[in-house]
């Protein structure tokens, strides 16, 4: 379920820092899963009605923390895609079959390619991969929640 916040009162105090947007530079970055939101897609000419993951993601920056996010579309076509990101986290082994993913993934790490792409005049952070770990014997992955 997806955070609403909490109403405040016109005399409340208001103590939260001011959140800055963060343009990376397109290259590699670990990140950690902040929350998963669940959606859906009406579908569209390319790609049929289903389910969608969002996934918050926070990366640590010297500026600060970058936060970025990736739609993963639950449908046989995205199948490639959600392998990735789930063996990234390390939650998927390679080649394993009949693997059924957990949705509550706040706290996993992984590693991703950032793009950049112009929108109305403004840059915008794009996750174009998932990184997969390096294979080695004792694989874990990135995860390790």
């Amino acid at each position: 379920m997806a955070d609403l916040g909490t109403p405040m009162g016109w005399d409340d105090e208001i103590s939260a820092e001011p959140t800055q947007f963060i343009t990376l530079k397109p290259g590699e970055y670990e990140f950690t899963i902040e929350s998963v939101e669940k959606t859906y897609f009406e579908g569209s000419d390319d790609l049929a009605a289903c389910n969608v993951a969002v996934i918050n993601m926070i990366i640590d920056t010297p500026e600060g923390k970058a936060h970025v996010s990736r739609k993963l579309y639950l449908n046989s076509k995205e199948e490639p895609k959600l392998s990735q990101f789930f063996e990234c986290i390390g939650m998927k082994k390679p080649g394993q079959k009949g693997f059924h993913p957990q949705w509550n993934l706040s706290g996993w790490t992984g590693k991703c390619h950032i793009g950049t792409h112009p929108y109305n005049g403004k840059t915008y952070n794009h996750v174009s991969y998932f990184i997969l770990p390096k294979k080695t014997s004792g694989y874990s992955g990135f995860g390790n929640k």
